[in-house]
């Protein structure tokens, strides 16, 4: 873990120090714990003696000689966040890397529900990074996953991409809105698996249109029928995977957020500093090689093989005419292959040094290091 800053304030005026504590504490406390800020003050005079005593050496010096707090305030904020870059650099490894490896094996091999699942772990995760920087972070953990699932070595890329970083802010939202506490996990839980379906519907209809839930609703029924039970409509079926998703979410939240995972989540940080990455490159791609990579990523296996088992669903129970098969496939095709050359040109690479070249430096290292890490997992 990363270690804390010490926050020393030297004030010579006895009564301001007490001011300006009693201003900053408050305030600091809502996005960090208790246990997590260290507060000390001194006289300039005394500042050397007070490190020397106390053998201090990562600290942040605030010297309040007049009333104006809130831009100390401000500077005290933004250096305590640049104190948690290294723990959101390492929960990004941990949660990019888990959904690039296990992500792309389990839809390699189609192994069903992989979507929930995933879903599921996110949540799982997302929900020990709150406990652990008390809600700080999660934007950016978010933001850096999404990243680094472009370097999946299977499947589409964009969609999971879309998937992860919508996911984890409807997450968020109600972190941001009520604070670090069970209700707010409680309800960002539910909306990152609410999310998950509807983003999944609205997928499935970009892609193969109308044709996807006619199949699979006609299959679904088909079933239905078989076991005696009456058919249903898309609503109907909506509804229930809407109950279902609901009542994943609060299981997550509610055994996640009140037990412990700490050691768990320190044991894959260790595999994670493990894997530091050395001497490897972050490629980008012009758009003549987009174009021709996503050529080459509808040929591979792992993308034929789902492609086609969706094609033989739609095609026996959508009751489309052949002409009307050709036209959803060869829409899904063309969709797929665009979502291939986004996907080999997004440039981090200009990201990052945006990143830094704007004051955001503390993100851009954790960022470079993690998509660096993913990247030398593809090159093994």
């Amino acid at each position: 873990m990363a270690l804390n800053k010490i926050i020393i304030v030297i004030s010579n005026n006895e009564q301001l120090l007490e001011e300006f504590i009693s201003f900053i504490y408050p305030t600091l406390l809502k996005e960090w714990r208790p246990d997590e800020l260290f507060i000390k003050h001194t006289t300039s005079n005394n500042l050397s003696t007070l490190l020397e005593q106390e053998n201090i050496s990562n600290y942040l010096v605030v010297e309040v000689t007049d009333n104006l707090f809130k831009p100390k305030l401000n500077f005290i904020k933004q250096e305590l966040k640049k104190n948690d870059s290294e723990d959101i650099g390492v929960y990004s490894m941990i949660n990019g890397a888990t959904e690039v490896l296990l992500g792309s094996a389990l839809h390699a091999i189609r192994f069903p529900s992989t979507g929930q699942i995933m879903v599921g772990l996110q949540n799982f995760l997302l929900i020990l990074f709150t406990k652990e920087l008390n809600g700080r972070g999660l934007f950016w953990i978010t933001t850096i996953s999404a990243g680094m699932k472009s370097f999946s070595p299977a499947g589409n890329r964009i969609k999971p991409m879309l998937y992860i970083f919508l996911q984890g802010n409807c997450y968020l939202l109600p972190i941001k809105i009520l604070g670090k506490n069970f209700l707010a996990v409680l309800l960002g839980s539910v909306l990152i698996q609410m999310s998950a379906l509807i983003f999944k519907f609205f997928s499935a209809y970009i892609t193969f249109g109308a044709a996807i839930f006619v199949a699979y609703l006609n299959g679904a029924n088909l079933l239905l029928s078989n076991l005696n039970f009456p058919n249903v409509n898309i609503w109907t079926l909506f509804t229930a995977l809407s109950i279902l998703k609901i009542i994943i979410g609060i299981v997550l939240a509610t055994v996640t957020y009140h037990l412990n995972f700490k050691s768990l989540l320190l044991k894959w940080r260790g595999i994670v500093e493990n894997h530091l990455p050395k001497d490897i490159k972050i490629e980008t791609y012009t758009w003549k090689e987009s174009v021709k990579g996503a050529f080459r990523d509808l040929s591979l296996k792992r993308f034929l093989l789902p492609f086609a088992l969706t094609t033989f669903i739609i095609y026996f129970f959508s009751n489309l005419t052949t002409t009307q098969l050709i036209l959803v496939t060869t829409r899904a095709a063309i969709i797929s292959w665009m979502t291939f050359v986004l996907s080999r040109r997004i440039n981090y690479n200009a990201v990052i040094h945006y990143l830094r070249k704007n004051g955001f430096s503390h993100i851009a290292g954790p960022m470079e290091k993690a998509l660096k890490s993913v990247a030398s997992f593809r090159k093994k």
